[in-house]
């Protein structure tokens, strides 16, 4: 019981000599000076300016293939990614609109192809997924 009031007498002190006259730090106004704030602190000294050489994709990796695509099924509803697998597939799920459900599909980068696997139940929605060889 002593140790509680000790705890709320300390704690008293501590909130009445937080709460005392609003003091101002005039030092950090002071400090502050226009000099720092010109443009030749922006310029980079170690680059002299110069910007960086511009490298194609192609320069920095050779063997990578980049393919770009909409994220849209041919009936016009967005997809998301659920899961890549490495021989070009993509799990995706097409979220419930257009009067349509939710739907789980299997999209095949290599020749556009979309392939249905299922439905979504109302209160279910598709998070993960996993491509094995045997699927």
């Amino acid at each position: 019981m002593v140790k509680r009031i000790i705890a709320c007498i300390l704690l008293f002190l501590l909130i009445l000599s937080g709460c005392g006259k609003k003091q101002k730090n005039t030092d950090t106004a002071r400090n502050v000076s226009l000099k720092n704030s010109s443009i030749e602190n922006t310029m980079s000294k170690e680059n002299n300016n110069v910007m960086p050489l511009e490298v194609s994709m192609k320069g920095v990796w050779p063997y990578v293939q980049v393919k770009t695509f909409d994220a849209l099924l041919p009936d016009g509803r967005a997809w998301a990614l659920v899961t890549v697998s490495d021989d070009g597939y993509f799990v995706i799920d097409a979220p419930a609109q257009k009067g349509k459900k939710e739907e789980i599909l299997l999209y095949n980068l290599n020749n556009n192809t979309y392939e249905h696997i299922a439905y979504c139940p109302d209160e279910a929605q598709a998070v993960h997924a996993d491509i094995n060889k045997k699927w």
